[in-house]
């Protein structure tokens, strides 16, 4: 069926001749060739950028097709190779038989290039709709790393397109490519049809106008190819970066949505001050206060990251990631006030219903007072000390509940009187007071479980404590340990406190508990301590014996050859053996006392044995190939014997 091309660059007759100009004159550089993708749904999504979009993409191409006929497919690859984008997109048209009532959108992502091809038999879609769906919908989407809603926004104005209802200008304003950053840009647009082919018997001179207007195209191609190169290396292209990319359009994305969040809480703080009592607006006008300094904050490091001077990799991932600490934190903040806003009008709407409910919270605290005055009694049989910082808690809670009965006394005349505002107010206030009240008969209650269980477990730790004490006292007698002697001293000290604070009238089981929980603890690790370092000197006595051994090992082997050789050993070898025997003797004698002198000597003495055995077999070897070596026993005996 025949076709016609709508596309975001030159149409593809054009572009395979402009090519062919740019390839010879090294402008463009060659690609490998990509294979068309047989397209399995209506959305393929090769590099994956539209995850979590495909809901809303899905619905879109549906009701394109179910309100105006029109079955868009979406392609999104990685490149196009070799081929432009508009020729990729014809041969994928091609391949997959798309025609009739059918509409194709292609996006390269590392290319940086986006085409619409549109069927001949949608004939309503005119070409320039079709520019500007794609200039005024798709690519400032694309810049802005929303490419689920440039196929949404593509779908939807090819649905007003085909029903007869002309695109006009994005809200999003007419943001182009070229000026747009990391979109693909836009060489040439097909504001017409295709002209007729000419016929088998045009004329020499039809074709040489032909040829000479293709040359013209193909030089302004060429022109707009250099200056679009040198705009694009010009342009950061950070929202196409393999590695931060997907992190910048979000960045770039929250900068945008949450300063609006910020303008329109700014909008809404005069309704929320004629709404609301003075109470009530102070949080939401410091929350939107604390959100702008945020975003004074982000934009600052947008600024940093926008200027002339590039920073490293790692270095702008950091700052894009601490932007959207800052946008985050503004969020937060608008986000716990509007909840907060949500829920004063909630309350507002069910005043009657709230007061009731608050009402029916007084009564419960007021049972609740009676039964902490008679806690409170029961808790004078400890210590003062232990409860004396609740002592009034009781009396505190009897007036938090009086001024909560006045709020919402107040409250139901407002609401007789249709004083809506004042009634806010007033539950409010009760809210409040009700809050504190249940507090401070909260801290009373824990206080009391808390002085219970401790006197249960008390004596469990006393006797912990001083089984540990005990022992920690006879590891340090039984033991060179007196560095640990201050620590041992203070957990007695700590233990004969909790004893004395268990015993008084009244006890005082916190403090008693309290010491006797140290005095373990201490007494632990003296324990811990003293353990560790019988351990260690266990670990050096076992290396020094291990060194022992080999000594008195070399020593015996060096001595035994010299013992049986002593007419071929001269005197070197018998020196070392004395000093190795006279070494390993004295790490014999000081093991005990000082292990780690033990060991050196009873290395020393191994390392002479070992010399000793090697200079006797020497000497030995000389001896017995060639005559006694010079200073041996056989030359003394020659001497005494006169030769």
């Amino acid at each position: 069926m025949p076709t016609r091309f709508t596309l975001h660059s030159a149409g593809p007759a054009v572009a395979r001749v402009v090519l062919a100009f740019a390839l010879v004159l090294g402008v463009v550089a060659p690609a490998a060739a990509v294979d068309v993708p047989r397209l399995g749904s209506q959305l393929t999504d090769e590099p994956g950028v539209l995850r979590g979009s495909e809901g809303a993409i899905t619905s879109a191409l549906a009701k394109l097709q179910r309100d105006h006929g029109v079955q868009l497919w979406v392609l999104f690859v990685r490149t196009t190779g070799s081929t432009s984008v508009t020729g990729f997109a014809d041969q994928v048209a091609a391949v997959n038989s798309l025609g009739a009532n059918d509409a194709l959108l292609l996006v390269a992502i590392d290319d940086r290039t986006d085409s619409i091809w549109v069927s001949d038999g949608l004939p309503q879609i005119s070409t320039a709709e079709i520019d500007a769906i794609v200039g005024n919908e798709v690519e400032p989407r694309l810049a802005a790393g929303d490419f689920g809603g440039a196929v949404t926004a593509a779908a939807e104005r090819l649905g007003l397109a085909a029903g007869g209802t002309s695109p006009g200008p994005s809200t999003a304003g007419p943001t182009s490519a070229a000026t747009a950053a990391g979109t693909p840009a836009r060489t040439a647009a097909a504001s017409e049809r295709p002209a007729p082919a000419p016929s088998s018997d045009t004329g020499g001179s039809v074709v040489t106008g032909l040829l000479a207007a293709i040359g013209v195209v193909a030089g302004v191609y060429l022109v707009a190819v250099v200056l679009i190169r040198r705009r694009s290396d010009a342009r950061t292209g950070e929202e196409w970066d393999r590695e931060t990319g997907s992190l910048a359009r979000r960045v770039n994305h929250d900068l945008i949505a949450t300063d609006e969040g910020v303008r329109d809480a700014q909008q809404e703080l005069g309704f929320v001050e004629a709404e609301f009592d003075e109470p009530d607006v102070a949080p939401f006008r410091t929350a939107v206060d604390q959100a702008a300094t945020e975003m004074k904050g982000a934009f600052a490091i947008r600024q940093q990251l926008d200027d002339e001077i590039p920073e490293a990799r790692p270095t702008r991932r950091g700052m894009l990631e601490e932007i959207l600490r800052h946008t985050g934190a503004a969020t937060g903040l608008l986000k716990a006030q509007e909840d907060r806003l949500v829920q004063l009008r909630d309350e507002r709407r069910r005043a009657p219903e709230v007061l009731d409910q608050l009402a029916a919270q007084v009564d419960a605290l007021a049972g609740r007072t009676e039964v902490a005055r008679a806690t409170l009694e029961r808790l004078t049989a400890y210590a003062a000390a232990s409860w004396q910082s609740v002592k009034g808690h009781a009396a505190e809670a009897d007036k938090r509940i009086a001024f909560a009965r006045d709020a919402l006394a107040r409250g139901r005349t407002a609401l007789a009187s249709e004083g809506r505002r004042a009634v806010g107010g007033a539950i409010r206030d009760a809210h409040g007071a009700i809050g504190e009240a249940a507090s401070l008969l909260d801290a009373v209650d824990r206080l009391a479980t808390t002085l219970d269980d401790t006197r249960v477990r008390l004596p469990d730790e006393l006797a912990a404590a001083a089984t540990d004490v005990a022992a920690a006292r006879r590891a340090l007698e039984g033991g060179d340990g007196g560095a640990h002697e201050p620590a041992v001293a203070q957990a007695e000290r700590l233990l004969a406190a909790a004893r004395a604070s268990a015993v008084a009238n009244p006890p005082d089981t916190l403090e008693a508990y309290k010491n006797a929980v140290q005095a373990n603890a201490a007494a632990d690790s003296v324990i811990a301590a003293l353990r560790e370092e019988a351990a260690r000197v266990a670990r050096r006595l076992a290396v020094l014996d291990g060194a022992m051994r080999s000594a008195a090992m070399a020593v015996a082997r060096a001595g035994d050859f010299v013992e049986t050789r002593r007419g071929g050993v001269g005197r070197e070898a018998r020196t070392r053996i004395v000093e190795a025997q006279r070494l390993l003797d004295q790490a014999t004698a000081i093991q005990l006392s000082d292990p780690d002198a033990g060991l050196q000597a009873a290395q020393r003495a191994q390392s002479l044995a070992n010399d000793a055995y090697l200079i006797a077999s020497q000497d030995f070897t000389e001896f017995d190939q060639q005559g006694p070596p010079r200073g041996s026993g056989a030359d003394l005996s020659a001497t005494i014997l006169g030769g």
